[in-house]
């Protein structure tokens, strides 16, 4: 027998006996560790399908917890997202409540400078919500205005666009009302 032959028989035999020895050690591996570990072990891998029906309602469990904690995290937010606008609402309704306080200035070009604020706590005047600064004229129960400034509560008076027809109805022009927004009597916000 040549050479090539006996390394030829010398590695089917090393096959056999390791392939034999395989066998053996999975059978013995089989037997002594327990049917769990196995499908915990599939399990763990990923491979559901091999590892039964135990492992499925285990993960199923897992992504319930998963999406429960999420939902209250979403109710968590939403709530605080209600309340918020509830608050709003809230602030809201009282301003257009009859809750606001009037500071009238003093005349100009024959208008009457009024301002109107609503604020948080209306007896002690804090928390100001908006202030409105209007221009009227006393015309016998029929009282034309025309809305000059807003404030809000940072204090900052912004203009209102007022067109040629309030200033008609009032019977004023540009640099009265100019005039009459220098003068409004803006509460002071702390």
């Amino acid at each position: 027998m040549s050479l090539i032959g006996r390394l030829i028989a010398y590695a089917g035999m090393g096959l056999a006996i390791t392939t034999a020895a395989g066998i053996t050690a999975v059978l013995i591996a089989e037997k002594a560790v327990p049917p769990d570990f196995r499908k915990k072990v599939l399990c763990a891998a990923g491979l559901v399908d091999l590892a039964g029906t135990t492992c499925l309602s285990e993960q199923m469990a897992d992504h319930q917890q998963k999406l429960d904690q999420e939902m209250a995290q979403l109710r968590q937010q939403n709530d605080a997202k209600v309340q918020s606008a509830n608050d709003a609402r809230d602030l809201a309704v009282q301003s257009l409540a009859g809750n606001m306080r009037f500071d009238e200035g003093p005349s100009v070009a024959g208008m009457t400078i009024v301002v109107g604020t609503s604020y948080k706590d209306h007896a002690a005047r804090t928390g100001l919500i908006r202030s409105i600064c209007w221009g009227t004229r006393d015309r016998g129960g029929l009282d034309p205005r025309v809305t000059l400034a807003q404030m809000g509560p940072d204090g900052i008076p912004v203009q209102a666009s007022v067109d040629t027809f309030g200033m008609s109805v009032l019977g004023v022009d540009l640099s009265d009302i100019e005039a009459a927004r220098a003068e409004c009597p803006w509460p002071s916000v702390s």
